[in-house]
């Protein structure tokens, strides 16, 4: 700002009678830097959240998401657990610790009646999101 707008501002602010002329001075001027812009529109075209970056296609990745699959069995044996979880066709997939699912979850843990799946992405701008999906194996009698 120059010193011909403090000067004109000091001026008016003494002549209002609310500061004294040497006080107004003092007055630091408006920082915008930070701020949201107040004379933009806050319906904006942009998505709610930044879309993620598009990663290459997983090897081995069962193609559906959590979400798609019903668990149905969780299995314990002598050389590790396994759970089987079906899409809405019935096609069966089997699950182990570490089974990619979706684009972006893995299976974390497998436990009596339900497995873990941690889902995890960077966004364009830099930015990680992560979700944990608990899929539960349905006990008779529920839908």
């Amino acid at each position: 700002m120059s010193k011909k707008f403090f000067f004109v501002w000091s001026l008016l602010c003494a002549l209002a009678g609310h500061v004294s002329a040497a006080e107004c001075a003092d007055l630091k001027a408006y920082q915008w830097q930070g701020r949201p812009d107040p004379f933009q529109s806050f319906l904006s075209m942009q998505p709610p959240f930044d879309p993620p970056v598009e990663l290459p296609k997983r090897r081995g990745a069962i193609p559906l998401e959590p979400g798609q699959l019903k668990l149905t069995a969780v299995i314990f044996t002598e050389t590790g657990q396994a759970a089987v979880a079906e899409d809405v066709a019935g096609k069966g997939y089997v699950l182990r610790e570490g089974t990619l699912v979706g684009k972006y979850g893995v299976v974390r843990k497998i436990e009596n009646g339900q497995i873990v799946i941690d889902e995890s992405f960077t966004t364009k701008s830099g930015r990680i999101v992560a979700k944990e999906t608990v899929m539960r194996l349905k006990q008779e009698g529920e839908k």
